[in-house]
């Protein structure tokens, strides 16, 4: 049995910002991904950022791991994307949506800055 690809698609609005790429770089530190290989896409003030995690091999395992996932960003919608499926597909997609504060940060407040999203997620088998 093969694991689970989760593909993710995070889409930012960065509307506002008067330094994008530093908003970017901020962003992929504060979610963890400075160290995933990943493609960052920008088209005027949206960006667009794709990554693929392995999962475990079966259902069960994906459902348990979820259940101890680090609070974060992508969480909640990959727990009700989980939550929801009846068998293992070969592929998740996740698509995500935000738009990080107009507020920048600080050392105070780089770990406490939460983003508003919308959040949705279809599975696919094959």
């Amino acid at each position: 049995m093969s694991p689970v690809l989760i593909h993710y698609s995070l889409k930012l609005d960065l509307a506002g910002r008067d330094d994008i790429d530093a908003t970017v770089s901020q962003f992929l530190e504060q979610a963890g991904l400075t160290n995933v290989d990943k493609s960052v896409e920008m088209v005027g003030s949206q960006c667009t950022i794709r990554f693929v995690i392995e999962g475990p091999e079966t259902l069960a395992d994906l459902r348990e791991a979820v259940k101890h996932m680090a609070r974060g960003l992508f969480s909640e919608a990959t727990r009700a994307a989980v939550k929801t499926l009846k068998e293992l597909p070969s592929d998740l997609y996740m698509e995500l949506s935000a738009r990080p504060p107009l507020f920048g940060w600080d050392d105070e407040t780089q770990n406490k800055v939460s983003y508003t999203s919308s959040q949705e997620f279809n599975g696919t088998s094959s």
